[in-house]
């Protein structure tokens, strides 16, 4: 499951809590910030002072490390128990909390001792000065090279089409019916089709994780809604409410049957070797495409994958110069 958690953390299920909520006005993203950072300067900070301020100090860490704790618990039950996905630092900040708490309980809370030896202090001296260097020195042409990505051959086959299908722009997403951050990238997909109804047209493909065991199975239902011609309303209807899934796989008939398919004909093709065939072969596009990271959804633009936010503005600045292209 690690290697489809979000590097992006405002396209993360996290980004929920985000702005959550507020102390004296400030927003717990920067109340968050202040909190580390006054960790870390403490921590750093009494492995050279006296015995006298580790005195004073120390208890005030240990509380930072306790509080940090018990808020990343919070932060990952609520998304984990919410079935909502979260970002990489999330889940590291998390482990490093758990492993700040277990030292502070080994070493017992009220201990405010600090007794390094000065080769450990030089190597925390050390530390901090790479961790320096690499903010002050790194390099954003080398993000800027991920970004120019070669343009990659995605054959569309039978895989449905939203918009105009003869738009010049064509925005390519693989998903999955299971994943919250996906059934978030349905408003973008809308809101891109509504400011570009003639210039841009989404393909949608189907890439289910293998933690999601329902979702090849929705893919089916929503594949067999398209066989009469209700792709779209089948699934907005599962993206809707797709947690139901996890507990009833075969949900998406009762939408069948609210959207007034012919059941019997719906139950056909959704067993069919057509639907699973063109499953398999978009399952496999992906993975013919080597991406760096296997995670969903995964959006290309004119076959160029697209790594920056997932909003309308950022969308918008690459379709905008794409077709211009077509001007020149």
């Amino acid at each position: 499951m690690l290697n489809s958690l979000e590097l992006d953390c405002s396209s993360g299920g996290c980004s929920t809590v985000f702005n959550s909520f507020y102390l004296f006005g400030i927003s717990n993203i920067y109340i968050g910030m202040a909190h580390y950072t006054i960790l870390s300067v403490l921590s750093f900070t009494s492995l050279y002072l006296s015995d006298k301020m580790n005195k004073r100090i120390i208890p005030i860490r240990n509380i930072l490390i306790i509080v940090g704790f018990l808020y990343s618990i919070f932060l990952m039950l609520y998304l984990i128990l919410g079935e909502i996905g979260f970002c990489e630092l999330c889940f590291y900040s998390a482990c490093i909390s758990t492993i700040l708490f277990i030292s502070v309980i080994k070493l017992g809370i009220q201990n405010t001792s600090v007794n390094v030896e000065a080769p450990i202090k030089h190597l925390y001296t050390i530390s901090i000065a790479i961790i320096i260097s690499l903010i002050i020195f790194h390099n954003p042409v080398e993000d800027n090279k991920k970004i120019a990505l070669k343009t990659k051959d995605i054959p569309i086959t039978e895989s449905i089409i939203l918009g105009n299908p003869n738009a010049k722009v064509t925005i390519t997403e693989f998903t999955d019916f299971q994943w919250p951050y996906c059934a978030k990238s349905v408003s973008l997909v809308d809101s891109i089709l509504n400011k570009y109804p003639n210039d841009v047209k989404v393909v949608i493909k189907n890439f289910p994780l293998s933690f999601h065991k329902q979702a090849y199975k929705a893919a089916q239902y929503a594949l067999a809604a398209n066989e009469q011609g209700k792709y779209k309303e089948m699934y907005h209807a599962i993206f809707a409410d797709y947690k139901k899934l996890k507990s009833n796989e075969d949900w998406p008939l009762e939408i069948a049957q609210s959207l007034g398919l012919d059941m019997n004909k719906f139950v056909k093709d959704f067993g069919s070797d057509k639907i699973k065939k063109q499953l398999d072969l978009e399952i496999n596009q992906f993975k013919n495409l080597n991406f760096e990271r296997e995670s969903v959804p995964k959006f290309l633009i004119q076959g160029k994958e697209f790594l920056g936010q997932r909003d309308v503005k950022s969308f918008s600045n690459i379709i905008d110069t794409e077709l211009k292209l077509f001007t020149q």
